[in-house]
């Protein structure tokens, strides 16, 4: 069985399961000989402009979003900071996520893609149908294109500005 998830995911197991043996690794990739590839993604903070409380909020998100906020909160929900310092700082995230922490010298942000939601879907009925055997892998890619294609094909041809996808050069963990 397999499931496409990420660090959170680690934390459910040890929650939920912690005496089941299991592993975690990257994507498949075409080729072995290929470097591993994950999506990064994440969330943002966001303030209502005109809000009422804008300073008390400012100050709230750039603690967060800081060195000390990502030290404190990180470890206690099993992510990666996003702050570069706290990264390298092994107390700023459990090391029970370590395989996450070191693959994302090869992460790429996720597409902006119109059929964002479509394409996440048909990842989860491929991984439903392989882990019930009920396709093979090469049914499950064709049925999830036929899945996502018309709707994406209303957005053809998409280009993406220069150098999107390419390694983030100022992770170096």
């Amino acid at each position: 069985m397999f499931q496409i998830s990420g660090p959170w995911g680690v934390q459910a197991q040890h929650d939920y399961r912690p005496d089941m043996r299991y592993g975690v690794t990257h994507v498949p990739v075409a080729d072995s000989a290929d470097d591993p590839f994950t999506w990064a993604g994440g969330f943002g903070l966001a303030m209502p402009k005109g809000s009422s409380m804008s300073e008390a909020a400012w100050k709230l998100m750039t603690f967060y979003a800081g060195y000390e906020g990502q030290r404190i909160l990180m470890p206690q929900i099993s992510r990666i900071p996003t702050s570069l310092e706290a990264v390298q700082d092994d107390r700023a995230w459990d090391s029970s996520i370590e395989f996450f922490v070191e693959i994302m010298e090869f992460a790429r942000s996720r597409p902006p893609l119109p059929v964002g939601t479509k394409l996440w879907d048909a990842m989860m009925m491929m991984q439903d149908s392989l882990n019930q055997q009920s396709q093979s892998p090469d049914e499950a890619i064709k049925t999830a294109q036929a899945y996502v294609d018309p709707t994406m094909q209303q957005f053809c041809p998409v280009t993406l500005p220069d150098g999107f996808g390419e390694p983030d050069p100022h992770f170096d963990r």
